[in-house]
């Protein structure tokens, strides 16, 4: 059984007073089972003001985090905040690793390397993996996936990449014990009996247009061709694109169907090309079905409350992890805390849970079978229940 310790804090400026009050919430000595691990999301400010560094040193486990601009925890919700989420347990194990800062060219080795170190920890393969992972273009999370799953067989990863509130997203970053880095990656890998929950929404069918279309030309994350004609020619013809421009790349997301039986994935549009191609921020392959999303409040919080209490009426978890895109707090306007509130409404008091936002997510899939295949989605909410 894991046990979920969570604490938060909005002293920014004031290192000691931040450890003390973290320290105080997690009364670690009166806490702790024979294994832990820890996990930070933060405002970035946290990082610069050593607080993210001094916490780590006074932790006894490694501590694997992400910058945000929004996080959650029970009975609180900040933007200029920190909460830590410690998993502890006497029957399973944790082990953790970092990777070197990252690009397209180092990436498999890099993961290699990272995750061979954590898996030497352990007696035997691990359950699942917890990735906090670095915000890049240079490459993508389907890249990471390909990586892991090469390496370890598919075993369920789940995760985010940082992010922060930055059009440009300059300051978001991945730390590890304390150490940041823009582009290293992190890992933390389970051994034991966890038998964890994954759940993920992200539009309703009653939030898609009725027309299906298929991406008959693909490569990687971008989209060149859509039922043979060129991909802007296509949503020029949904009146998506008038004068060849986007309406809006955030609130227009891409719902792919992989035809695996899966649950569809979403994609948010990056860009566009002067040869009319659409840029995602996650791979479209060739073949797939394609659906297009609306986004707005009600509907974020429709797909997000209906997650939440499905959430809430599972037995026998004792945590949740939960991230949601940013493009899901953008679509929430003016009321940037709604999706938060309707999980604290429905979650606190019900069990523990550690949510920030997030700049892109890892979660796995099931196919009608019950084979676990890993994803990485975008426009997404994600929950990973112990």
């Amino acid at each position: 059984m894991i046990k979920t310790l969570t604490a938060h804090t909005t002293q920014i400026d004031d290192v000691n007073a931040a450890v003390s009050e973290i320290l105080e919430q997690l009364d670690l000595p009166n806490s702790l089972k024979k294994n832990s691990i820890g996990f930070i999301t933060c405002y970035p400010e946290f990082i610069d003001t050593g607080i993210v560094k001094a916490l780590s040193e006074k932790f006894p486990f490694d501590t694997l985090g992400v910058t945000t601009f929004a996080c959650s925890a029970p009975g609180k919700i900040g933007h200029l905040a920190l909460i830590v989420s410690v998993l502890t347990s006497d029957d399973v194990i944790f082990s953790s690793s970092v990777t070197n800062p990252l690009n397209a060219k180092n990436l498999k080795t890099e993961i290699e390397t990272a995750y061979k170190a954590a898996a030497a920890k352990l007696p035997g393969k691990a359950s699942m993996i917890i990735l906090m992972s670095p915000f890049t273009f240079d490459f993508s999370g389907d890249d990471t996936i390909r990586e892991l799953d090469a390496l370890t067989g598919g075993i369920p990863v789940f995760g985010t990449n940082a992010i922060d509130d930055n059009p440009d997203y300059k300051n978001a970053k991945a730390f590890y014990n304390g150490k940041e880095n823009p582009t290293t990656l992190s890992m933390a890998l389970f051994y034991g009996n966890i038998n964890p929950s994954f759940s993920l929404g992200n539009v309703s069918d009653q939030n898609l247009l009725p027309q299906k279309a298929v991406i008959t030309s693909s490569k990687g994350n971008t989209i060149e061709t859509i039922n043979n004609i060129p991909a802007m020619d296509y949503m020029q013809s949904l009146g998506l694109a008038p004068d060849g421009q986007m309406i809006s790349f955030a609130n227009v997301p891409l719902i792919v169907d992989f035809n695996d039986g899966t649950q569809p994935a979403a994609r948010v549009i990056i860009g566009t090309t002067p040869e009319k191609h659409i840029i995602c921020a996650a791979n479209v392959p060739q073949g797939t079905i394609l659906s297009i999303g609306s986004m707005n409040q009600d509907e974020v919080l429709r797909v997000s409350s209906k997650m939440f209490e499905n959430a809430a009426g599972k037995e026998n978890k004792n945590g949740a992890f939960v991230f949601s895109c940013l493009a899901r707090n953008s679509a929430l306007g003016l009321d940037a805390d709604s999706e938060m509130e309707a999980m604290q409404k429905t979650l606190n008091g019900k069990l523990p849970f550690f949510m920030g936002y997030s700049g892109g997510e890892f979660c796995p899939v099931r196919t009608p079978d019950g084979k676990i295949i890993n994803r990485f989605h975008n426009d997404t909410i994600v929950i990973c229940q112990f």
